[in-house]
């Protein structure tokens, strides 16, 4: 059975149940959030959604309980109604360390043994903070770090050159906020460097 668990149901949390449950990526999702009305009226949105496709995902709102045999679990809580305009991502930290402290003593209680993905913000800090707080080898926790910054560059530059997106190859580096940069010498268009 693949189960996953998802922690925090804001704008990203619900996107990505979207794409969980579309993508029939899963046989058991649990969102926990602690908004519980906000997380089961995205539950009764994604049930809907689910009468639509070829496959069955069983889709609730859980408790930390229920993600002891997790496969996977995603961390997308945060506070992003903190981050003003050209603000940075650092700006969460103070109000997401708290709840990072709260969901890896949760998860250490179950005992999980599973894989943790975050997209949390400041996310090379959070990582570095659950990989202190959980007992989990440091293999089994990842971030995002650049990988969305790397599909905004690739969007920009499919945008300025007027080709598709998938023809671009290249990566962004570095920790994921303000001092992020584009390697450059890594882009190609198609068999070109840019």
């Amino acid at each position: 059975m693949r189960k996953v668990g998802l922690i925090g149901c804001g704008h990203v949390g619900a996107t990505v149940a979207l794409d969980i449950v579309q993508g029939g990526l899963v046989d058991e999702l649990i969102i926990i959030d602690k908004k519980r009305e906000k997380a089961e009226a995205e539950v009764l949105d994604l049930l809907d959604a689910l009468s639509l496709l070829p496959f069955y995902v069983e889709i609730y709102v859980g408790e930390y309980t229920d993600l002891v045999n997790a496969d996977i679990i995603l961390s997308t809580l945060g506070h992003i109604e903190l981050i003003k305009p050209g603000g940075d991502r650092f700006t969460e930290l103070k109000a997401n360390i708290p709840e990072i402290k709260e969901v890896s003593e949760q998860l250490n209680r179950i005992n999980f043994k599973g894989i943790l993905i975050a997209t949390t913000n400041p996310n090379d800090v959070i990582v570095n903070l659950y990989s202190q707080l959980l007992n989990l080898p440091q293999s089994h926790i990842i971030g995002t770090g650049t990988y969305l910054d790397t599909a905004r560059m690739k969007a920009q530059v499919s945008k300025a050159l007027k080709i598709d997106g998938r023809a671009i190859e290249g990566y962004v580096l570095g920790e994921h906020g303000n001092s992020q940069f584009t390697a450059w010498s890594t882009v190609r268009v198609g068999d070109n460097l840019f």
